[in-house]
């Protein structure tokens, strides 16, 4: 796998070809409309879409597609070696992840991922206290597999989670499955997409460190850094006893999770990795203005 990433403070920062066919989700926030503005001038055919863990099913333009059919439909609507952008800014980690797995196995394994970085997150409204959480989700679905994603996870198993400022979404992974603190790994966004966001994430989550009894010898990776996710999780993967197993929990910034269902799709290995998801329902407005554009040139 190969990542090259480019990044600026505007568009003009960024240089790509045109792109004959482009993915994008709805917009959420200012970021999202921003992006989706720049793929649309900048993109032949655009494709909306939504995943739906519930039936497993990824809307496109309307139509439902099971994730188990979607390489064919990949092939019918002539994706083979076509060059294809994704707005990561709109589109869900769990779109990202069927998207790429399907653009893998029909052969086309270079496409670009764009990113625009949040200037400011929304807080809640506290005016006694400081308070570092973010609003950035309504709810969670909770650990539903994504097809050809996902194991059943055993005490054995290693687990690695990508943390962002949401500590009850780790909090609650331990409720729903059979994880154990000693065969943890937590892996915080360093540096962050703003100075200082860094300890709103560790502050968040020291009570479920405790609670839970998590292994204290913590690893970083930038935010906004999908290369050193892959590095972080190659020393995890290749470290696997035989009976061993990896599981990723992407709950961080956007580009972590892009580089950890990057790396799991590329390592094409089923066995012994897998993508556990809580598939969060966002939050509107959960963030405001653009601090930085990001454009990673991706080969599986």
């Amino acid at each position: 796998m190969n990542i090259v990433m480019q990044y600026g403070i505007n568009e003009t920062c960024l240089s790509h070809l045109e792109w004959n066919i482009a993915f994008i989700g709805p917009s959420i926030d200012d970021r999202c409309s921003v992006s989706k503005e720049y793929i649309h001038s900048n993109a032949l055919k655009i494709l909306e879409v939504i995943y739906n863990p519930s039936d497993y099913n990824l809307k496109i333009d309307e139509e439902d597609i099971d994730v188990d059919s979607l390489d064919d439909y990949f092939i019918e609507k002539g994706m083979i070696n076509k060059n294809i952008v994704i707005d990561s800014t709109s589109v869900g980690v769990a779109e990202y992840l069927v998207i790429i797995q399907s653009l893998y196995n029909i052969g086309n394994k270079i496409f670009d991922v764009l990113y625009l970085e949040p200037q400011k997150y929304s807080n809640p409204v506290s005016s006694f206290t400081e308070n570092r959480d973010f609003e950035l989700s309504l709810s969670v679905d909770g650990y539903i597999g994504i097809p050809g994603q996902s194991l059943a996870f055993e005490r054995t198993d290693k687990a690695v989670f990508f943390c962002g400022y949401e500590s009850e979404r780790l909090d609650r992974t331990f409720e729903e499955l059979d994880i154990t603190g000693r065969n943890t790994q937590l892996i915080f966004g360093m540096p962050p997409f703003n100075a200082g966001w860094d300890m709103n994430s560790y502050s968040n989550h020291i009570s479920v460190i405790e609670k839970q009894n998590i292994n204290k010898q913590f690893y970083y990776c930038g935010a906004a850094n999908p290369i050193a996710v892959y590095e972080k999780l190659d020393l995890f993967y290749n470290s696997l006893a035989d009976n061993e197993r990896l599981f990723i929990i992407p709950l961080g910034t956007k580009p972590m999770a892009i580089g950890a269902c990057t790396y799991k799709v590329s390592k094409n290995d089923n066995q012994k990795l897998s993508i556990l998801y809580d598939h969060p329902i966002r939050k509107e407005e959960g963030s405001s203005k653009i601090a930085k554009w990001n454009l990673y040139n991706i080969t599986l």
